[in-house]
């Protein structure tokens, strides 16, 4: 079982057998990301902060295909409504779990939080790929944290899978397995692994799990 490879990003400079996503332009002025960020605090009628909820979503501009814009500002909007029901939901918890706490219990309520928040990662004329950091804090002993990514094709607006990006995806599965195993072997990750851990290594590469920077393709290892 993996310990711990947490927060980490692996970036694969060069993968044989890319398809043509591998080529791109800079000129994103045609193809713009605008994050929106917003908070909010949820309080009980005490005063006490119940739930501490932020978040930055995107919303698409692709300039002359309105057809792939609208795709995937609707696909966004379904990922904010889900989000504002994950938000009632821990609210239901934060309130049923503060109404439950004697005195000296309170003393230590720390209030929940939750956080979904999207940031760039490569736009242009082939791809738009965002990287999605979700935090959930519901009093235990320390906050949930996830990364995942979502890939869009710029023309048409369909998510992208590893499939549709390269030329042989057994191959490079097998390309990118070996590369993230060459780097636990590296010093700096001396002592961070459970013994066996080579064997999950392909557990890590998702179609959730990796997107496009402009230095290459970059995989996310989630704890």
């Amino acid at each position: 079982m993996i310990q711990k490879l947490v927060a980490l990003l692996v970036l694969i400079p060069t993968m044989a057998g890319l398809s043509a996503y591998d080529s791109h332009t800079k000129e994103t002025g045609k193809r713009t990301v605008e994050i929106q960020a917003g908070a909010d605090t949820i309080k009980h009628a005490d005063g006490t902060i119940l739930l501490s909820v932020d978040y930055k979503f995107p919303t698409i501009m692709i300039e002359g295909n309105q057809a792939a814009t609208d795709k995937i500002n609707t696909y966004y909007e379904g990922v904010k409504e889900q989000f504002g029901q994950t938000v009632e939901k821990l609210l239901a918890y934060a309130k049923a779990d503060y109404n439950s706490r004697t005195k000296e219990q309170l003393a230590y309520w720390n209030g929940y939080a939750v956080s979904m928040q999207y940031e760039k990662g490569r736009i242009d004329d082939k791809v738009i790929s965002l990287v999605n950091h979700y935090y959930e804090f519901t009093g235990g002993a320390h906050p949930n944290s996830t990364r995942w990514a979502e890939n869009f094709a710029t023309n048409t607006g369909a998510h992208l899978t590893l499939k549709d990006v390269v030329k042989d995806e057994a191959q490079a599965r097998k390309d990118i397995e070996a590369y993230i195993l060459k780097l636990t072997k590296s010093p700096q990750y001396k002592d961070y692994f459970f013994e066996g851990y080579e064997a999950h290594i392909p557990e890590l590469l998702t179609d959730n799990t990796w997107y496009f920077s402009d230095e290459g393709v970059v995989v996310i290892a989630n704890e």
